[in-house]
């Protein structure tokens, strides 16, 4: 919204308006006239936002001479996991499974560009970044994604998002790196997890981890417990922890190893970050780097669109929100 003068027959935009207050000079914020007793909108020195959630050109209108641009990169998708059974359900059999998560994707960066020279009446192009692609989680019992351990692949980087003007950019800001895969090669039950994905606000690392149901005698189950990679017969294993996703521009958490019993469940650190999150970008996501509002580029279990939110890592596909979400593009005239 803007209101205009005439000064010598020519109609001039108003960029600031001021108001005496107990002979202070107070910035007027907005102006509302009545219309059919409805308060309309008539000047914001706030200025009009217009947001873009798909690629597109835009005009500027007339009166314009100046624009912020905040743009939110693609979030990077999660990388693909790993699942495996040994034994059967039968009483008197040991069954295993292994559950490894991929790392969850970066989700993507964020950039705020204020005060860029713009002219009434030219086109700007607007490129709004596309969400990564989920990677492929694999099975050994060849009935998952795809057959065998090599089938897991890492997530798909996030596209960036970005303005131009004659094929130059006037901002831009990065997808989010896609997640990287978990990796069951080294041995079926003991799996290395994954490092965490670098994006705007960064994914913690995956830790890899195995359930043993014990099975015996006639009656079905009479013991369950929870085994991490466990590398002996005498019950001694170690567990990852999980990392903590990044948030609000904060590099991701790391992962300990630690060792344990499995019979008492009682677990000793052993070695620090074994696995680290990724990097964020250390500074806020939300929009023109405001200190309040929305707070995009985040690590998700719900990905919502035009949010920059990253896939959340997996295994054996069983969540829906792998893939990660596309960018948005947001233009405020000044």
């Amino acid at each position: 919204m803007a209101v205009y003068i005439g000064i010598n027959n020519v109609a001039k935009k108003v960029n600031k308006l001021f108001i005496g207050v107990n002979n202070v000079a107070k910035q007027v914020k907005k102006i509302f006239l009545g219309v059919n007793n409805v308060a309309k909108l008539i000047y914001s020195a706030e200025g009009e936002k217009i947001r873009f959630t798909t690629s597109t050109t835009w005009t500027v209108p007339d009166g314009i001479s100046s624009i912020d641009i905040f743009c939110v990169g693609g979030g990077g998708g999660a990388g693909g996991g790993f699942y495996n059974t040994i034994g059967s359900f039968s009483s008197d059999s040991t069954y295993i499974e292994n559950y490894l998560y991929g790392a969850s994707g970066g989700s993507g960066y964020t950039t705020t560009v204020r005060n860029v020279s713009v002219s009434s009446g030219e086109v700007l192009n607007i490129t709004v970044g596309a969400g990564g692609v989920g990677g492929k989680t694999s099975r050994s019992d060849g009935t998952g994604d795809t057959t065998g351990k090599s089938g897991t692949t890492a997530g798909s980087n996030g596209g960036e998002s970005f303005v131009s003007r004659n094929g130059v950019k006037l901002a831009s800001a990065a997808g989010g790196d896609g997640g990287r895969k978990a990796d069951p090669t080294i041995n079926q039950l003991c799996a290395n997890g994954a490092q965490g994905a670098n994006g705007g606000s960064a994914s913690g690392a995956a830790g890899g981890q195995s359930e043993e149901l014990v099975i015996s005698g006639g009656s079905g189950v009479s013991d369950y417990y929870e085994i991490f990679c466990q590398h002996t017969d005498s019950g001694a294993a170690y567990v990852n922890k999980y990392g903590t996703n990044g948030t609000d521009g904060g590099d991701g958490g790391t992962v300990d190893k630690w060792t344990g019993n499995q019979a008492t469940q009682v677990w000793n650190k052993i070695i620090n970050n074994v696995y680290r999150g990724g990097t964020g970008q250390g500074s806020t996501t939300r929009e023109f780097e405001l200190s309040t509002g929305t707070l995009y580029s985040t690590v998700a279990t719900t990905v919502s669109a035009n949010t920059g939110n990253s896939g959340r890592s997996s295994y054996s596909g069983v969540y829906s929100t792998r893939n990660g979400s596309s960018g948005i593009v947001i233009i405020k005239t000044n």
